[in-house]
């Protein structure tokens, strides 16, 4: 896998204290260092580096999601040492353009006890299937089809009472969120859906599968809220894998978070189940694809 990267020249004071200050300027670095960007790990992936397997995608704890997680500020002390850092940081940012076409590959993590699936979550004990993780990319359509940004959101999820669900032991050894996640970064469905929104600045949200059917229509109606995103923004990534030629028995048999190492694709660990890191490995599938050819582009708008 790689990244586009583009030498900038070296920042005055001002704008590297801005820098380690997780501030947005003009004329320099795009996107906030406040939110965890693939390429700051992937760069070390590249030059041989590899991540334990105790951390998440953005080098996080698995347990802290990766848009929550701050990247330590280093000290400042003197020019010559501001230079060098604005010059060793600026060169790892994906230039990004504000006209580039996009799609968000999303994955979410919805509520359930062991044998829920099984039994379409109609048993007395079985919780309504709504969200308590959404993981996002935002992945360019353009050039080298880069990971632009990603996202990040835990859900307190409630039952049709307003009471706050609690997760069942199974559902935390299978995703990795614990009650600790959801006390420390939980936020109300209202409001990450509108993160989503946000996130997505009007590209289309394709998932594997209808992951919108419980990040939207159940878990929306469970809340007693107003969908904020309507079913049109949404769309199948099958659909995309099926462009590009994956045979329809194997689309039947591969879940999201298998899809890179379908293509043997080279990336970070991933742990399956998190919603981040699912969205990603169906990502890392696309861009591998529209990379080698099979996958055109335009075909995200033409599906």
């Amino acid at each position: 896998m790689n990244f586009r990267c583009r030498q900038r020249k070296p920042l005055d004071d001002r704008k590297v204290r801005l820098f380690a200050e997780g501030r947005r300027f003009r004329g320099g670095v795009p996107i906030e260092l406040e939110r965890q960007h693939p390429v700051f790990e992937d760069f070390g992936f590249l030059a041989g580096a590899r991540r334990p397997a105790d951390l998440g995608h953005c080098g996080a704890p698995l347990s802290t999601p990766c848009s929550l997680q701050k990247i330590p500020r280093p000290e400042i002390a003197t020019s010559e040492q501001d230079a060098v850092a604005s010059a060793s940081l600026s060169s790892l940012f994906v230039s990004a353009d504000s006209t580039m076409k996009t799609a968000i590959i999303f994955d979410c993590e919805f509520l359930c006890v062991e044998g829920s699936q099984r039994r379409f979550w109609c048993a007395a004990h079985d919780p309504d299937p709504v969200i308590a993780e959404i993981g996002a990319v935002k992945l360019g359509l353009e050039g080298e089809f880069a990971i632009l940004d990603t996202h990040k959101s835990y859900i307190k999820a409630v039952d049709r009472f307003g009471r706050r669900y609690p997760l069942d032991p199974y559902f935390t050894d299978l995703t990795g969120i614990t009650e600790a996640n959801i006390d420390t970064h939980g936020i109300a469905l209202e409001d990450a859906l509108s993160a989503v929104d946000s996130f997505s600045g009007g590209a289309r949200l394709w998932s594997w599968g209808k992951d919108e059917m419980n990040m939207v229509a159940i878990s929306c109606y469970v809340a007693g809220i107003q969908p904020p995103i309507p079913a049109r923004r949404f769309d199948n990534a099958v659909k995309l894998l099926l462009a590009a030629g994956m045979p329809i028995e194997d689309l039947a048999k591969t879940p999201s978070n298998k899809l890179a190492e379908y293509y043997g694709v080279e990336h970070p660990p991933l742990q399956a189940h998190d919603g981040l890191d699912d969205a990603l490995s169906l990502t890392y599938a696309l861009q591998h694809l529209m990379r080698i050819g099979k996958l055109q582009p335009e075909v995200f708008d033409r599906i």
